[in-house]
């Protein structure tokens, strides 16, 4: 009688006709970047050494250059292009006269080591509130807020919108959610500023 044998096959692990999915590579947001950058200066404060160079501004109250050295030091001296020269500031005297240069600048050969000051991990969270309050002060929130609403006001048909409107229901809509908006930002901005940082609301 003859022996049967039989072929060992093996086990399908997937089913047929369907591939296996790869894991796309998607490129970080802007803010995981600035995050990984801010940790990276943060770390380089610990080993780069700390400097400065002394600043030259115009005062023009008083008509002179004012030098402050890195220790914080000030010093009057006359606003003439020979001034300049003996410094080393290749800058014509007129760009500080006339107003066209409104920040200090550096002078050449002054730089003097300074007391290194390592920043804290824990002290990221601190600097991005402060760094979010100065930005208002100077008006970056305003301006992008105007440039937004303009780009919107450019880019929208009114015309195709009108029928859209009638009865009053989007703008009742609108007021609802954007005092909403408004008591959650509130209440967000008084947990941040006087439970969480008020350090930061004395300074204010």
């Amino acid at each position: 009688m003859a022996e049967t044998t039989m072929e060992a096959r093996p086990i399908p692990t997937e089913e047929p006709g369907k591939e296996k999915k790869k894991r796309k590579f998607s490129f970080p947001s802007a803010f995981t970047i600035l995050f990984i950058v801010t940790i990276i200066a943060v770390i380089c404060t610990w080993f780069v050494p700390a400097g400065q160079y002394s600043k030259l501004l115009y005062d023009a109250d008083r008509g002179k250059l004012e030098m402050t050295t890195p220790t914080g030091e000030t010093s009057q001296l006359d606003a003439t292009q020979q001034t300049l020269d003996d410094l080393g500031v290749k800058i014509d005297i007129d760009q500080f006269t006339s107003g066209a240069i409104t920040k200090a600048v550096s002078i050449p050969g002054t730089y003097e080591g300074l007391d290194p000051h390592p920043v804290s991990i824990a002290d990221i969270p601190y600097s991005m509130v402060w760094g979010v309050i100065d930005g208002i002060e100077k008006g970056v929130r305003t301006w992008f807020f105007v440039l937004a609403f303009t780009a919107i006001g450019l880019s929208t048909n009114f015309r195709e919108l009108a029928p859209y409107f009638k009865g009053g229901k989007p703008l009742i809509l609108y007021v609802c959610g954007q005092s909403f908006n408004l008591a959650l930002t509130l209440l967000m901005a008084y947990v941040m500023f006087y439970l969480v940082f008020p350090e930061i609301t004395a300074k204010i």
